[in-house]
């Protein structure tokens, strides 16, 4: 794995349109599996199915449909309705659930390290905690729910990392330094 200190600045207010990396507090359904749930009988799932949960209540979550994909470049014509986000969770709560250990949030602030996850650190003054973008769970969303919803853009650094964490996820392990994505940010 190639270690590379994460990003010093995360967070800025950047462009009306919405661009990969945008956060927002949104209502976002999660996957189950059913093999862990029983129905409203009482009756145990003998073999594992994945579900979708109802949209209820907001969560965090991080825009990782690709900017082009979204819109135009250059302008904030929409291309589709369509978005893609990743669900992104507290430390404090993935850790409360048995899912990190405090050793991989070190791992996480330290190098962003955490193969699947993305470190975000904390910002205040939106409320939101220090947290990992979980890139194995995409939901999808339309446009509308995003609207009036954004709660921060991503710097130009942080971009980048996004991108490098897409990268390693999406390609199982490969890895290429942050400098060499150009995210778009207009």
């Amino acid at each position: 794995m190639t270690i590379e200190q994460p990003p010093t600045q995360y967070y800025e207010a950047r462009t009306e349109g919405f661009s990969q990396g945008d956060l927002f507090e949104v209502p976002v359904a999660m996957a189950m599996v059913l093999s862990e749930l029983e129905d409203e009988t009482g009756h145990k799932f003998d073999a594992p199915r994945l579900i979708s949960g109802p949209l209820e209540g907001r969560r965090f979550a991080m825009l990782t449909s690709p900017t082009v994909a979204i819109r135009g470049l250059g302008t904030a014509q929409y291309i589709d309705e369509i978005r893609t986000l990743v669900p992104v969770i507290s430390t404090d709560r993935l850790r409360e659930v048995g899912t990190i250990s405090d050793g991989s949030v070190d791992v996480a602030r330290n190098s962003d390290g955490l193969f699947r996850y993305m470190y975000l650190p904390p910002l205040p003054a939106k409320r939101f905690p220090e947290s990992l973008a979980l890139l194995f769970e995409p939901v999808t969303l339309v446009h509308d729910l995003l609207k009036d919803n954004r709660v921060s853009q991503l710097t130009y650094d942080a971009s980048q990392q996004l991108q490098r964490k897409l990268f390693w996820f999406m390609t199982g392990g490969a890895q290429r330094p942050r400098a060499s994505f150009s995210p778009p940010m207009d």
